[in-house]
């Protein structure tokens, strides 16, 4: 029976701003490093389009975002990610699950960007059954959560 599927990943930011001082010409003065940092993808989907039932299990999609951080700071931003589930149920009655990674392994990771630079972050999916999967649509989500100072 076919089956069609997404799995959304919803991406949130969290902004903090912090005073560090700096020395210049010999003195100190607070100076706000003021970076802002997004993810170029926004919302990460994984739409495995109609599946047999004896493709699901262990098929995978991988999505690469491009970390971004910009603005008036001094030095690097130190950034970190993390996913609230590392398995999300795709139908009702668990018979079907979505395992999640980012950059291939576990739920969080963290990133030391340098003044107006960028890296690359990856999310995985992988499709888990319990072997008795019935037809129809299947979905879920997660939230991935950025943090920076």
């Amino acid at each position: 029976f076919p089956r069609a599927s997404s799995v959304n990943i919803l991406v949130g930011t969290i902004i903090t701003d912090n005073m560090s001082e700096h020395c210049q010409s010999g003195g100190f003065s607070p100076i706000v490093t003021g970076a802002i940092c997004t993810i170029s993808s926004g919302d990460i989907t994984h739409d495995y389009g109609t599946l047999l039932s004896h493709e699901v299990d262990g098929r995978s999609m991988t999505t690469t975002a491009t970390l971004t951080c910009s603005g008036g700071m001094v030095g690097s931003t130190m950034v970190s990610l993390s996913l609230n589930d590392a398995s999300i149920s795709l139908k009702n009655d668990s018979s079907l699950k979505a395992s999640l990674a980012l950059n291939g392994s576990g739920t969080s990771t963290s990133y030391d960007i340098d003044a107006n630079s960028s890296a690359t972050l990856s999310v995985v999916s992988t499709l888990n059954s319990n072997g008795n999967i019935s037809s129809g649509m299947f979905s879920g989500n997660s939230v991935l959560t950025m943090t920076y100072d």
